[in-house]
């Protein structure tokens, strides 16, 4: 079983520590749970929560997460009241692997009971940290690309409530079951 490990970072606040402990437990189960093949997970999740009043850096005009993480195993989640014009992002950099999200944008799908909930969106920003990583004997494509596989439009499921859910696309990206679409002819 391969086991990642993925260092929550939040900015302090009266509630920020109960809220990121809540979004790594989430983010755990999930990926455990979308990972199962043939009923026992195939990857293992250990969060580590950390507070920081600045976690971030400017880096060529962009602001990115502080505490990248070595590519191997390892890759930091960061929950921000900042305003970061989207929902989150991702990516596995030079510099390490890392991702951000919007606590408000998390806290706006929740509210609307949208999908999974926030989880939704944290698990597809962790998927960009494992951009052309090893699982379960595929690379990882970009979360983004479920067009160019077999999965294309065949995430709705009765698990996010018949509404846009990615729950099929997350689960084939984990379980290494998924094809890109035959070329035409």
């Amino acid at each position: 079983m391969k086991t990642y490990i993925v260092d929550v970072f939040h900015e302090d606040s009266s509630d920020a520590v109960e809220f990121a402990e809540k979004a790594a437990k989430k983010l755990k189960e999930h990926i455990e749970r979308l990972s199962e093949i043939d009923g026992k997970p195939s990857l293992q999740i250990e969060c580590r929560i950390y507070q920081e009043e600045n976690p971030f850096h400017q880096d060529h005009g962009e602001c990115k997460p502080r505490y990248n993480r070595p590519k191997t195993g390892f890759s930091s989640l960061t929950i921000t009241r900042e305003s970061i014009g989207r929902y989150g992002y991702g990516g596995s950099y030079p510099d390490g692997r890392f991702a951000c999200v919007a606590r408000r944008c998390m806290e706006e799908v929740d509210e609307n009971h949208t999908g999974n909930g926030s989880v939704d969106i944290t698990i597809h920003e962790w998927l960009h940290t494992l951009y052309e990583d090893e699982v379960n004997g595929k690379r990882i494509p970009c979360p983004d690309d479920e067009h160019r596989y077999a999965y294309d439009g065949k995430y709705l499921t009765e698990e996010s409530g018949g509404q846009h859910g990615w729950v099929n696309w997350y689960r084939a990206l984990l379980t290494g079951k998924y094809e890109p679409k035959a070329r035409p002819g």
